[in-house]
C-alpha cells in the first residue's frame, strides 16, 4: 500500500535526479565556455590551432585569411591604424590601400619574391570587377613607358563564389622587375 510519504519520497528523488542532471549540464556548459575563452586572445580572435600555424594569417578585423604556399615564405603582419583612409585622398587604388600583411619568399639570405596584402575603402563603393578594372588601368598608366610595356599575365578575371564578389588581375612590369597580382574583393556589408 502506498502512503503519502512514499509518494513524496519518489517525487523528491525525481526532483533530485532532475536537479543533478541540470547541474551536470550547467557544469558541462561552463567547461565548454572556459575552454572556448582560453582559446580567445584579447581581441577575441582565436589563438588556438590557427595561431600555431606559421603558414597562416588571419585578419579578423577585415575578415580575411591567407596561407603561404610553403615554409620558404615568411608572413609579417603590419601594424595598421584604426581607420582606413578614403580613396579620394590618393591618386590610385594601389596608393589608397593600407598594407596589413607582407609575405617574403626567401632562399637563404636572398629575397626571391615579396607580396603585400592591403585593404581599402573605395569611394563610392563598387563591385570587385570594377575595382580590379580601375586598378588594372591605373597600373598600366603608372608603369607603362614608351620603351617598355606591361606584360598581362592574367587580365581582370572574376572569381565565382557564393560568399563573396571577387576579381583579380596579374601583370608583370619588366622595367621595375615586378609582377602585380591584384585580387579585389567587394563587400556591401562590411563597414570600415
Amino acid at each position: 500500500m502506498l502512503t503519502s510519504r512514499s509518494t513524496d519520497s519518489k517525487a523528491g528523488r525525481k526532483r533530485l535526479y532532475i536537479m543533478l542532471a541540470e547541474l551536470v549540464l550547467v557544469l558541462a556548459l561552463m567547461l565548454f565556455l572556459l575552454r572556448l575563452a582560453t582559446n580567445l586572445g584579447k581581441t577575441g580572435s582565436a589563438t588556438g590551432a590557427r595561431a600555431n600555424d606559421p603558414l597562416a594569417y588571419h585578419n579578423d578585423r577585415f575578415g580575411f585569411f591567407l596561407r603561404a604556399p610553403d615554409t620558404t615564405w615568411k608572413i609579417l603582419a603590419v601594424q595598421t591604424s584604426d581607420s582606413l583612409p578614403a580613396e579620394e585622398a590618393f591618386a590610385t587604388l594601389l596608393d589608397a590601400a593600407q598594407t596589413v600583411v607582407r609575405m617574403h619568399k626567401m632562399q637563404g639570405d636572398s629575397l626571391l619574391a615579396s607580396a603585400e596584402v592591403g585593404v581599402l575603402r573605395p569611394s563610392p563603393p563598387r563591385a570587385s570587377h570594377a575595382l580590379a578594372g580601375l586598378s588594372f588601368q591605373q597600373t598600366q598608366e603608372r608603369f607603362q613607358t614608351t620603351h617598355d610595356s606591361i606584360a598581362v599575365i592574367a587580365p581582370v578575371t572574376p572569381v565565382t563564389s557564393k560568399i563573396m564578389d571577387a576579381s583579380f588581375f596579374v601583370v608583370e612590369v619588366p622595367s621595375v622587375a615586378t609582377a602585380f597580382a591584384m585580387p579585389c574583393w567587394a563587400s556591401a556589408t562590411t563597414s570600415m
